[in-house]
């Protein structure tokens, strides 16, 4: 367990510095602790890719990790002292505010305890036992092996994950630790819980707390819902866990730079905000190929980036956004011969390792029947109205608690941009107030299309 936490230190620092290093050099602006990290975390995704095109992803790696992350935490070092004054600022203020800062750490101290806990002791899912393990073993040993499909199929998946994963496993210390998806569910987890102390507004004349609450704040308990379902296996390498950490940070980030009338969180350009979420959902895209969808949200910034003429800006996210997925698309090359495996309908070379189309035509039709449980690729072709029972049954309680979930977000979606619609002509309200309720608009629709294709 110690162990863990220092290896999730080591995450969190490495990926905070390098994050900042290029966020402030690329957007020139100040952005949110969280959004570095996060950001941190895309940079050495690809990093790792990269790394992998030309050998083993382990201790040399890290070495230079660290030498660069030495090297821009000296040239930022006044930045980060300043950030550093300003955390440890909220201690040097009124009683009632150090403790609403002292409750905050309080809390998050625990969280963290509980997931690094279940993190040292949980168990693998079926699927981390199947392939993801050996995956992320195959990286950290030799990299990119040209071919690697035909041993096994499933090691043709190229989730960019595993590369993430074999980076931080340590397994030149003489095991290999999975504990990056773990990681990842105590950062949005502690994340929310900053967020909810953010709003408890502390009155300091009486001592007595406010709270306003907000969309974001029923977003905030999704991560706490998901990791109670996750706990057991959240030591898995499941790059189901990684990406689903990711997106839930990614949507309440979105919603809480919507609903802030100031600019959240230091950042004072909103469309700066959407513009660099929009380049992290395309990244996510290579952590699961099934989250395209999400890709959606890139038009809401680009409209705005054309309205105001900054053809420029479009061109510099189109190019990191390139920068972040083409390790992906040249390791799904070199280990299964497809550019998009196992997507037979984009087929575009031929060298002499390439798997055969039938058998990627049948693992297509193998991951399609094991998520709806039927388990037998004569039933590619069911109905949703034959196939919903079975998946409905063979889920388990707790999935099947989170799939009625599920169930009713969609529906409060559905109300919450009805009224949307709605209000704004009744009141006849303009400007701002439509600006913001159009955003609220297009997320819930975009989550409303990806859960329509996730089904």
């Amino acid at each position: 367990m110690l162990f863990t936490l220092l290896n999730w230190l080591y995450i969190l620092i490495t990926c905070y510095i390098c994050g900042s290093f290029v966020l402030t050099r690329f957007t020139g602006k100040e952005s949110s602790f969280s959004g570095y990290v996060m950001g941190g975390i895309a940079i050495l995704t690809a990093y790792s890719e990269y790394f992998s095109i030309f050998g083993g992803v382990g201790l040399t790696a890290n070495i230079i990790l660290i030498l660069v992350c030495l090297a821009a935490a000296f040239a930022d070092r006044e930045r980060h002292r300043d950030r550093l004054k300003s955390l440890f600022s909220v201690f040097d203020g009124k009683t009632a505010g150090k403790a609403k800062a002292a409750g905050t750490l309080a809390v998050s101290g625990l969280v963290i305890l509980v997931c690094a806990y279940f993190t040292a002791a949980s168990s693998f899912t079926y699927d981390s036992g199947t392939y993801h393990a050996q995956s992320i073993h195959w990286i950290e040993s030799y990299g990119v092996v040209k071919g690697l499909a035909h041993m096994q199929t499933r090691l043709g998946f190229n989730n960019s994950y595993f590369a993430l994963c074999a980076l931080f496993s340590f397994h030149f210390l003489g095991r290999s630790m999975h504990s990056v998806s773990g990681f990842l569910a105590a950062f949005t987890m502690v994340y929310s819980i900053c967020r909810y102390a953010g709003h408890l507004k502390v009155k300091e004349d009486t001592g007595r707390n406010s709270f306003k609450l907000r969309v974001s704040d029923f977003l905030c308990i999704a991560p706490f819902a998901y990791f109670i379902i996750t706990a057991f296996e959240i030591t898995s390498p499941s790059t189901d866990f990684g990406v689903i950490w990711m997106i839930i940070w990614l949507v309440i980030r979105w919603v809480v730079c919507i609903e802030e009338d100031t600019q959240p969180e230091g950042c004072n350009d909103r469309v700066t905000v959407f513009s660099l979420l929009s380049v992290f959902s395309i990244f996510l895209v290579t952590v699961k190929l099934s989250v395209g969808v999400l890709a959606l949200i890139t038009l809401y910034p680009l409209v705005f980036l054309i309205r105001e003429k900054k053809y420029g800006d479009i061109v510099k996210y189109i190019l990191s956004g390139l920068v972040l997925v083409l390790p992906f698309f040249i390791r799904n090359y070199l280990i299964t011969g497809w550019l998009v495996y196992p997507f037979p309908s984009v087929d575009l070379f031929n060298p002499d390792w390439k798997v055969p189309l039938e058998g990627v035509r049948h693992e297509a039709d193998e991951v399609v029947v094991w998520a709806r449980y039927t388990k037998d690729t004569a039933l590619i072709d069911q109905s949703i109205r034959e196939w919903f029972p079975v998946w409905w049954e063979e889920q388990g309680q707790a999935n099947r608690f989170l799939s009625l979930s599920a169930f009713a977000g969609c529906m409060a979606v559905i109300v919450r941009i009805l009224i949307t619609l709605i209000l704004p002509v009744l009141r006849r309200r303009a400007g701002k107030a439509e600006e913001k309720e159009i955003s609220y608009v297009f997320m819930g629709a975009v989550l409303l299309i990806c859960f329509a294709f996730f089904m």
